[in-house]
C-alpha cells in the first residue's frame, strides 16, 4: 500500500512541475502540498510494515529454536509419557 502513494507522490510532483511550467503557481502549489502528505502517508505505511515484518520474523525465529530445544530435550531424556 506504502508504494501506492509513493507512486501518487511522484505523478503530483510531475503535475506540480507541469502546472508550474504553465505559470499556474496556485495549481502548483496545491499539487505539491499534495505530493508531500502522499510522501509522509507513504513513509508511515511503508515503516509500519516493515516493524510488522520484522516482529513476524522474530517470532518465527523463537518458535523454531523452542522446536529446536524441545527436540533436543527428548533426545536426551526420552519421549514423554501421556
Amino acid at each position: 500500500m506504502g508504494q501506492f502513494f509513493a507512486a501518487v507522490f511522484i505523478v503530483l510532483l510531475v503535475v506540480a512541475a507541469i502546472a508550474l511550467a504553465k505559470g499556474d503557481e496556485q495549481d502548483a502549489n496545491q499539487a505539491a502540498e499534495y505530493a508531500y502528505y502522499s510522501l509522509v502517508i507513504s513513509v508511515v505505511l511503508l515503516l509500519a510494515a516493515t516493524a510488522l515484518e520484522e516482529r513476524k520474523e522474530e517470532s518465527t525465529v523463537e518458535e523454531r529454536e523452542g522446536r529446536r530445544r524441545t527436540v533436543a530435550e527428548t533426545q536426551k531424556t526420552g519421549p514423554r509419557e501421556a
